[in-house]
């Protein structure tokens, strides 16, 4: 039997979550939402093989060493409490610093086509039925339009109100998020987690 993956570009889906978090005048904290109720929610009939989190890998920063390791340290945290609801993590592309007007920016680079390449080689393997993808960025179309044509379906996960009609008229389907689902699945109690030294 094929299988079906769910593929999520973590800094893209973060930004999306931090743009409702601030509109709803929410705390800016990502890990203390339900992401597998969430998903659960929006495929109450599916079951995944595969849940991926393509995420940005953090390195100390020499100009802003204490920046940089309280942002290794919050993600760290993160990448656990992914793990505890079920997702796999995979650190990929690079994070650097930028200056602004506002002072030190970090951002990262590279993940879009790390998670793109991956969407590629899963259809050519032929072992994917379903291929969810969980992003906004319209590098993911040529992926998207190429594992089509290896008869792979795609689903387009988006946000109601920050949606890619580009990759949403490329895609077989599209599930768009609304903002109540996201604070909806706030959780009031964050799991504990015990982080090893």
């Amino acid at each position: 039997m094929k299988k079906k993956a769910l593929l999520i570009d973590w800094e893209n889906f973060k930004y999306k979550i931090k743009t409702i978090l601030k509109e709803n005048k929410k705390p800016i904290n990502y890990s203390n939402i339900n992401y597998q109720k969430l998903f659960q929610t929006l495929f109450p009939e599916s079951t995944f093989d595969e849940k991926i989190c393509f995420m940005a890998r953090l390195k100390k920063h020499e100009k802003f060493p204490e920046k940089s390791l309280e942002l290794i340290e919050s993600q760290r945290f993160l990448k656990m409490y992914l793990e505890k609801q079920g997702f796999e993590v995979v650190m990929c592309g690079v994070v650097r610093a930028h200056e602004t007007d506002e002072g030190t920016v970090f951002k990262e680079k590279g993940v879009d086509v790390y998670m793109a390449v991956d969407i590629v080689k899963k259809s050519f393997s032929h072992n994917y039925s379903d291929i969810v993808v969980v992003s906004s960025d319209s590098d993911m179309n040529p992926a998207i339009k190429e594992a089509q044509n290896q008869k792979t379906k795609i689903t387009y996960v988006g946000f109601q109100k920050l949606s890619n009609k580009g990759i949403m008229y490329n895609s077989d389907q599209s599930i768009l998020i609304r903002d109540n689902e996201i604070l909806e699945n706030i959780q009031q109690e964050p799991l504990h987690i015990k982080i090893k030294k």
